[in-house]
């Protein structure tokens, strides 16, 4: 039987400002509102922006408090 000793890599998702604004249940003006403030970390590829889900739960975790201070 083989064994594991390294784990495996994890894999980083992406979705856009709009899926984003579904995960969060917020509009999509609010999620670019966040980006703008540096409250939600994305990445510009080409004309397009996108958000790492882990950055997404990250936010979400953090509370309200962060989300309203960046609207």
């Amino acid at each position: 039987m083989a064994t594991v000793t390294e784990p495996v890599p994890q894999i980083d998702r992406y979705t856009d400002p709009k899926g984003a604004a579904e995960i969060m249940c917020l509009s999509v003006g609010t999620v670019y509102n966040l980006m703008s403030a540096g409250k939600l970390k994305a990445v510009k590829i080409g004309r397009s922006r996108r958000i790492a889900i882990r950055d997404i739960m990250e936010l979400m975790k953090t509370g309200v408090e962060s989300i309203e201070s960046a609207a």
